[in-house]
């Protein structure tokens, strides 16, 4: 069970480190439109504005893969839960079933404690029957 939560920490951090290059990618992206409209406005070289939209495209589908990326591993994130799950119930249902089996004991060792009790005060009154007749 630790190794399944070790797991799920280790892809929980690699999905955190993807949603963090998605979001510079995202700002990036921004940036290259801002420049891109800088251009366009003061008229500026049209090689240097496709080359932005070239690599803004690019960063696009970078971007495309990153997410591709995180769907598996959010993916692969619920099957670890899933697992995770899965173990939690079966150690409840074990720990419950030990439970059971130790109160299944106390009940017996119980009932054992009883009889004997019972065939104590028998023969203690048998003992005292027999005493009181023979007298």
């Amino acid at each position: 069970m630790d190794q399944l939560k070790e797991e799920l920490r280790e892809k929980r951090e690699e999905i955190a480190k993807v949603e963090e290059e998605i979001a510079m990618l995202n700002e990036e992206i921004e940036n290259l439109y801002a420049e891109e409209i800088k251009i366009i406005t003061s008229n500026g070289e049209r090689p240097l504005r496709k080359d932005l939209v070239r690599y803004r495209k690019e960063l696009k589908k970078f971007r495309e893969q990153l997410r591709k990326r995180l769907n598996g591993l959010r993916d692969q994130e619920e099957k670890l839960l899933a697992k995770l799950k899965i173990v939690m119930k079966d150690r409840k249902a074990m720990e419950n079933l030990k439970s059971r089996v130790y109160e299944e004991h106390l009940r017996e060792q119980n009932r054992k404690e009883m009889r004997l009790l019972d065939d104590v005060a028998l023969q203690k009154f048998t003992r005292e029957n027999r005493e009181t007749v023979s007298r």
